[in-house]
Order: structure tokens, then C-alpha cells, then sequence
């Protein structure tokens, strides 16, 4: 499950901004994933996963829904 970080700032031009803090943002994979997945290997589909996280994030998503 992807964790993001998010700086906040404001101001009226990327030369003025002031840090005003950080907000993280949780991603979970939707409920019906494993599931779905489930059923796409019971009908003999290789199922892959191609994502752009890191690796660590990457592994507990896959394991999260099954692969």
C-alpha cells in the first residue's frame, strides 16, 4: 500500500513559498482485487503486476491482493 508524502506550501510564486507542512496520503488497493485476481488464475490467466512504486511498496501491494 503506497504511502505518499506531500509537502505543503504557500505563496503567490515558487520563489515565495513557505513550508507549511506535510501530508501523507494512503492508496490501498481496491477490496475486490484479490478477488478478481482469484478468479482470473482459477481461469488460467498469468497475472502480472507492472507498477512504477519502489520495490518494498511494490511487494507488500502484491501481497496484499494475492500475487
Amino acid at each position: 500500500m503506497g504511502l505518499r508524502i506531500i509537502a505543503l506550501c504557500r505563496g503567490a510564486s515558487l520563489e515565495s513559498l513557505t513550508y507549511t507542512g506535510v501530508c501523507g496520503v494512503c492508496d490501498p488497493p481496491r477490496e475486490s482485487a484479490r478477488d478478481a485476481i482469484a478468479a482470473l488464475r482459477r481461469a488460467q490467466v498469468q497475472v502480472k503486476m507492472v507498477t512504477g512504486d519502489a520495490r518494498p511498496t511494490a511487494l507488500a501491494v502484491a501481497q496484499m491482493v494475492g500475487l
